[in-house]
């Protein structure tokens, strides 16, 4: 595929018809597939298709759209596309979406190869580690009119279906098969792959994968049955496989139709993105610092039935720290009053006298501020992540940014570097 296939942009950014490299078929497909979706994506107006906060790629037939973080806009414009398309991949591999070989070599990014290709990549060598591992088995309930009694006779069905042939015994039996639902959500990801790709490399290999799915089933597939997979000892060497089939269904769903204008999307939340590479490497820096606990949403009632989720909970000693990650920049620098209002909640039903407001670090951004709410109810820092390091790679340690947080006596227990 040619470079000139491929679209960047940038979240929230409008990409209009121009006639040449995107048609008004392209702008069509895209609002049959957003109509469809339950939820919705992207705008798309008249002559134009409107970005939103999830960014990813999503496929037309021959043609890719890579929707980049809008954060890269204040990059200089030579540098910012391929800076911010290697940073979504590190982000990726950070919180284990994709694995580090998938961007091991630099060259690939350079090269005339999207988002999908990798993802698509990815998918099929965390596939392929689960065949050579054998698909995995389980017991599933069966129900068929055999010639020999098997299981128990389900005798409404039994009567309705031999009354003439008695030597038929309608049975319901348990069968030990890898015709399961989570076996049939990874032929479905296959399938899309294989149908989907503008790789012959790609479409190949998928096909061949195909093959050890010959007696898996089809899957009718609900996006909000995607989530109600539950792993256990037998199968938790599916999780990066199926996070990433799922990526697949839902970019796909409700229709699973192939043609020449059909949409293939992998979308993330850029706003969840971010919150999760912040958790990520806090947990990771936690498990080298005495007395320090970092964990992710827990939600307490504040309202009736209501909940509210602070995105991290730090406990330092007897401190407790809120951290609330906005993908944003702040205008004027200052928090809007929404943010301070949570944060000030959050003080309140969490019982912390600090929280902090992190926002990704630009090149206008200001120094970190402080303020203090009134009643007793703590405080609220605003503060800014540094993403890239010196190489221009997304940063896998934050050690100033939490020495901030926490204030005193990191410098002594934490034994890493700066990145």
């Amino acid at each position: 595929m040619s470079r000139k296939r491929i679209l960047t942009v940038f979240e929230h950014q409008r990409l209009r018809v121009d006639g040449a490299s995107f048609r008004q078929c392209h702008l069509s497909a895209l609002d049959r597939w957003n109509s469809r979706s339950e939820r919705r994506l992207i705008e798309v107006g008249r002559n134009e298709v409107r970005f939103s906060h999830y960014v990813g790629v999503i496929q037309i037939g021959d043609l890719t759209i890579e929707v980049l973080p809008k954060i890269g806009r204040v990059d200089e414009p030579d540098h910012a596309l391929n800076r911010w398309r290697v940073a979504l991949l590190d982000m990726l591999e950070i919180v284990g979406i994709v694995r580090s070989s998938a961007i091991a070599d630099a060259a690939l990014l350079v090269a005339p190869r999207s988002l999908l290709d990798i993802l698509f990549d990815e998918y099929l060598q965390r596939a392929s580690d689960i065949v050579a591992r054998g698909l995995a088995r389980a017991y599933t309930s069966t129900d068929a009119n055999l010639s020999a009694l098997r299981g128990r006779i389900v005798l409404a069905q039994h009567v309705v279906q031999n009354h003439v042939h008695r030597e038929r015994h309608y049975c319901r039996y348990d069968l030990y098969t890898v015709d399961t639902p989570l076996n049939r959500v990874l032929k479905a990801a296959t399938e899309v792959v294989a149908r989907s790709s503008v790789k012959p490399q790609t479409s190949s290999r998928a096909a061949e994968l195909l093959l050890h799915f010959e007696h898996v089933g089809p899957c009718h597939v609900a996006v909000d049955h995607l989530d109600s997979f539950t792993l256990n000892r037998k199968t938790e060497h599916y999780e990066g496989a199926l996070a990433i089939a799922k990526l697949i269904l839902r970019g796909l769903l409700p229709s699973m139709d192939a043609g020449a204008d059909s949409v293939v999307a992998i979308l993330f939340n850029m706003n969840e993105l971010y919150e999760l590479y912040v958790l990520s490497v806090f947990k990771r820096m936690a498990r080298t610092i005495p007395n320090l606990q970092v964990r992710g949403q827990r939600g307490k009632r504040f309202w009736e039935h209501k909940l509210i989720r602070p995105d991290i909970e730090i406990d330092y000693g007897n401190r407790k720290i809120i951290v609330d990650t906005k993908w944003k920049v702040p205008i004027d620098a200052m928090p809007t009053d929404a943010d301070l209002k949570q944060m000030f909640a959050y003080n309140r039903v969490f019982g912390s006298g600090e929280s902090y407001l992190l926002y990704p670090k630009t090149a206008v951004s200001p120094i970190p501020r402080s303020g203090t709410y009134s009643e007793g109810s703590g405080s609220c820092t605003m503060d800014y992540i540094e993403l890239f390091d010196t190489e221009n790679r997304i940063r896998r340690e934050l050690n100033p940014e939490l020495q901030r947080i926490l204030a005193t006596g990191l410098s002594q227990a934490y034994s890493g570097g700066l990145s």
